[in-house]
């Protein structure tokens, strides 16, 4: 990935399990454009293009988590880590 950086990145598509779709954190449908490798419920930006894992990981978000991710979600919080200076 281009502009990826050296971290992998959580990009906010979430679903219920892999029998459902993808859905963004205002809950709009995901359109499936990136093919999402795996079968977890929560997706980030890999090197690999977008791959899926369990909530519990602790990575970076890819833009700033809106206050209210949990609510919408139903997720536990993330742990934030600081951002790379590079």
């Amino acid at each position: 990935m281009r502009f990826k950086g050296k971290v992998d990145c959580w990009i906010g598509l979430h679903r219920e399990s892999s029998e459902h779709t993808w859905k963004w954190t205002d809950n709009t449908e995901y359109n499936n454009m990136i093919p999402i490798r795996g079968v977890e419920t929560y997706a980030y930006l890999s090197n690999n293009g977008i791959s899926s894992s369990r909530s519990y990981v602790v990575r970076m978000w890819i833009c700033s988590k809106p206050n209210n991710y949990s609510l919408h979600c139903q997720t536990p919080p993330f742990k934030h880590l600081p951002r790379d200076s590079s």
